[in-house]
């Protein structure tokens, strides 16, 4: 499958990375545009793929198209590749864009797929969301469902939801890189050595998030069954509700899931 990445930031180098990992693609089957030069010799570099300043280049490369770029320039992007795209599948992975806008600048008929995974794609653990385009079918959707599969999991979703999705589990690995931190830091408050510490908060929120996917019970059961009577997790769970905990966490998916709508606009 040859693919090509209509951006090269953090989230492509994160989706090349799981697609080299998975064997879903060879390095010289991917190919990636973009305008900064010191981004191309960084995936040149780490993975040995095509890289290119034209856009076209990457497209004309290419069976499936990412467009891999920031919100603010997918439609003076799009401008450039009306020709080249012609007969492709074009997957957007802007946060924000609902595919309407994508359509409107792409030759009528071409064949879109909104997708919304994360840069967990990196160590193939992504969650990604995915909804059809206008003239995008059942095969387009496996398509996209074959190449965000080899990185993690993914489910379809309605477009009016993809705003809730790109709040919690687009944005969500970085509240949990800051619950991570601040684990790791309380645990040196209290004599564990730095190294020690993020490894095992790291590999604790792992651990937990295999238990409620595995497990199939509800988060809030888990809790229960570690918090013994008048034991230590129920003295820490106290302090977090005081700290308001939850609040903070529905109120910083609510501001992304705000801000998102705006990029829409």
């Amino acid at each position: 499958m040859r693919i090509g990445f209509v951006g090269g930031g953090k989230l492509a180098e994160a989706m090349i990375s799981g697609l080299l990992k998975a064997g879903i693609c060879k390095p010289d089957e991917i190919t990636v545009s973009d305008i900064d030069a010191s981004r191309r010799r960084v995936l040149k570099q780490k993975f040995s793929v095509t890289i290119s300043p034209d856009n076209s280049k990457a497209v004309l490369a290419s069976d499936v198209v990412v467009l891999a770029v920031k919100p603010n320039v997918v439609l003076p992007v799009l401008r450039g590749l009306d020709k080249e795209v012609a007969g492709k599948l074009v997957i957007t992975v802007a946060a924000g864009i609902p595919i309407s806008r994508v359509e409107s600048g792409l030759p009528e008929g071409t064949r879109v797929v909104r997708a919304m995974p994360n840069i967990n794609c990196a160590v193939r653990e992504s969650c990604t969301a995915l909804c059809a385009g206008t003239h995008a079918g059942e095969e387009d959707l496996k398509m996209a469902e074959a190449i965000f599969g080899s990185v993690g999991m993914t489910l379809r979703v309605e477009e009016t939801k993809m705003d809730a999705v790109t709040a919690l589990s687009g944005s969500g690995p970085a509240y949990a890189f800051v619950f991570i931190e601040a684990l790791s830091d309380a645990g040196v408050l209290h004599g564990l050595p730095r190294g020690d510490a993020t490894r095992m908060a790291a590999q604790t929120l792992l651990g937990a998030g295999k238990m409620v996917l595995e497990s199939g019970l509800h988060p809030a059961e888990l809790k229960d069954r570690v918090c013994s009577p008048g034991g230590t997790t129920i003295a820490g769970i106290k302090a977090l509700e005081e700290g308001g905990f939850r609040a903070a966490i529905m109120k910083a998916v609510s501001e992304a899931h705000r801000r998102s709508k705006e990029l829409s606009v």
